[in-house]
């Protein structure tokens, strides 16, 4: 398959990684911030059986990589 736009590509990719499982919802235009914040969401919700995972320990845990 031949793209002509970058953008074509783009919903071509989000569309076959939705039906392997992947979340279909994405981010446009994120900030640093909500690129951050989804990281953490996404940590969180993998680790949740983990009693000492909390959001506000994650997202600290993220920002000392910023």
């Amino acid at each position: 398959m031949v793209f002509n736009k970058e953008s074509d590509f783009e919903e071509a990719l989000i569309e076959v990684l939705s039906h392997k499982g992947w979340e279909s919802k994405v981010l446009k235009n994120p900030s640093e911030e909500d690129l951050i914040k989804n990281w953490a969401d996404i940590l969180f919700e993998n680790n949740v059986s983990v009693k000492s995972s909390t959001p506000r320990k994650t997202t600290g845990f993220m920002r000392s990589y910023t």
